[in-house]
């Protein structure tokens, strides 16, 4: 699903890709369900290519919510995340590429929204099993 070239446009109001860089120096932000919906998003969308060992030319896993916090290995400067956000609208370069279905905008807007919130982690069931995950994808 996800990630890297060159922006075009906006995303959320903002030109800049590290307009949504979590603050290095505060703490950790909270666990979040937005994570586990950006978790389940990797997985399915991205992992067919971005997965533990990347296929069909991908360059890097994506397949987890720390390979997303990554730095880009075009521009380190920014994360994984931040440059599949980018890539994810691209009309010239899209993620996916064809002959996968083009990034929704409601999948866009779980992965800018994840990024706003710090990039946390995925909450989890009070006992400790499953994620929890809002159903909006």
């Amino acid at each position: 699903m996800l990630l890297l070239v060159g922006c075009k446009g906006t995303i959320g109001g903002s030109a800049s890709p590290d307009a949504s860089v979590p603050d290095a120096g505060g703490p950790p932000p909270e666990p979040s369900a937005s994570a586990c919906e950006v978790e389940a998003m990797a997985v399915t969308r991205c992992g067919g290519c971005h997965g533990a060992v990347p296929t069909g030319g991908a360059p890097m896993p994506l397949n987890s919510l720390d390979a997303m916090r990554a730095p880009s290995m075009t521009d380190p400067a920014v994360s994984n995340a931040q440059r599949s956000l980018i890539r994810m609208a691209d009309t010239t370069a899209p993620m996916p590429p064809a002959p996968g279905s083009p990034a929704t905008q409601l999948e866009v807007a779980v992965l800018a929204g994840w990024m706003s919130e710090g990039m946390p982690s995925c909450t989890s069931s009070p006992d400790g099993g499953t994620p929890t995950v809002v159903g909006r994808l």
